[in-house]
């Protein structure tokens, strides 16, 4: 009887004490999900006031060459237009990068060496217009662009949009557009239009005056033509 008695509690511990391991880890694991998770906070970035925007008016400067100079405001896709250049992203850059980019653009395809000075005129941070608020004008391309069609072209602070700009805004001539030979329609009453005559090439090249547009005007570019 006391030998059964005796075996009978050494089982009992036996078991108890291969129970015990498992009693542990639930507890531990109980603990871990009922503690609750310390999520380190987050510095808060902080953006870079200097930076340019959408909105702003740069002034620049090539003192090797005044026809690239002028006053250009940072548009709704983040860059400038300059005359016979073309596209150049400005957005997020600080004054002294603009002129970097912008000197290297133009020594890679106008200048062997250009001196750019540019200057931040005005800020849009304060109080940014929607491309929704700004006023716009219709304009038609058709021929030899990239994209012709119509075009609806937003005017800031009442400056006009020229044509030679708008072909670029329009991404450009397509290849064997004969740019000496283009034209602007426009309506004159009556259901007519007037033919402009429009030198894209002497435009670009910096002999010619840029054609401001008006809503609803026409720009032409006819395919040039080879002699056989």
């Amino acid at each position: 009887m006391t030998k059964l008695r005796f075996s009978f509690t050494s089982t009992f511990v036996i078991l108890a004490a291969l129970a015990c391991p498992s009693c542990k880890t639930e507890d531990v694991s109980r603990r871990m999900i009922e503690s609750p998770i310390r999520v380190p906070k987050q510095t808060p970035v902080l953006q870079n006031r200097d930076a340019l925007q959408v909105g702003d008016t740069l002034e620049v400067f090539v003192m090797e060459d005044s026809s690239f100079n002028g006053v250009f405001k940072v548009r709704e896709k983040g860059d400038i237009i300059i005359p016979k250049v073309g596209r150049v992203g400005v957005l997020g850059l600080s004054v002294d990068a603009v002129q970097e980019r912008i000197k290297k653009t133009l020594e890679a395809s106008q200048l062997t060496s250009a001196t750019v000075i540019a200057d931040r005129l005005s800020s849009a941070a304060a109080a940014p217009i929607s491309f929704e608020e700004t006023p716009k004008i219709l304009v038609y391309l058709t021929g030899k662009v990239s994209r012709p069609g119509q075009h609806m072209l937003a005017i800031n602070n009442g400056e006009s949009i020229s044509a030679f700009e708008a072909v670029l805004i329009a991404g450009g001539v397509a290849p064997f557009a004969d740019e000496r030979d283009a034209y602007i329609l426009r309506r004159s009453g009556g259901g007519s239009r007037a033919k402009i005559p429009l030198d894209l090439r002497a435009i670009r090249q910096g002999k010619a005056v840029d054609i401001p547009l008006v809503n609803g005007d026409m720009i032409c570019v006819p395919e040039r033509r080879f002699a056989l």
